[in-house]
C-alpha cells in the first residue's frame, strides 16, 4: 500500500488566490464598462433591445465577478487551515518525539 502525500505551497495558493482577485476587478471594471455603454447611437427599433442585452451582460459579467472573488477568497482560507494544520501537526510531532524520548530514557535507567 502507497501512502499518499499531500503537498501545497502557501505561496504559490496565495498567487493563485491575487490572480483570481485580478480576475475579478477586472470583470467587475469589464461590468461598469457594459453597463455605461450608451445606447443612443441605435435607432428607437432596436434601443431598448440593445439596452436589455447590456443589462444582461452587465449581470453576467458581476456574475464571474462574483466568483472568481469566491474562489480567491477560497484558496486563502485554504492556505490559512493548510498552515494551522501544519502548524498542529508540527506541534504533535514534537510532542510525540519528546514523550517517546522520555520513556527511552526511563526504559534505560
Amino acid at each position: 500500500m502507497t501512502a499518499t502525500t499531500l503537498e501545497l505551497e502557501p505561496l504559490a495558493i496565495a498567487t493563485l488566490a491575487r490572480e483570481w482577485d485580478d480576475q475579478s476587478l477586472d470583470l467587475d471594471a469589464a461590468s461598469s464598462s457594459v453597463a455605461a455603454a450608451p445606447t443612443a447611437g441605435f435607432t428607437t427599433a432596436v434601443r431598448g433591445a440593445a439596452a436589455g442585452f447590456a443589462g444582461h451582460w452587465r449581470d453576467h459579467l458581476r456574475d464571474h465577478a462574483r466568483q472568481a472573488e469566491a474562489r480567491a477568497d477560497a484558496l486563502r482560507a485554504t492556505a490559512r487551515t493548510l498552515l494551522v494544520v501544519e502548524q498542529l501537526v508540527g506541534q504533535a510531532a514534537h510532542g510525540l518525539v519528546l514523550d517517546l524520548t522520555l520513556q527511552t530514557l526511563r526504559e534505560v535507567r
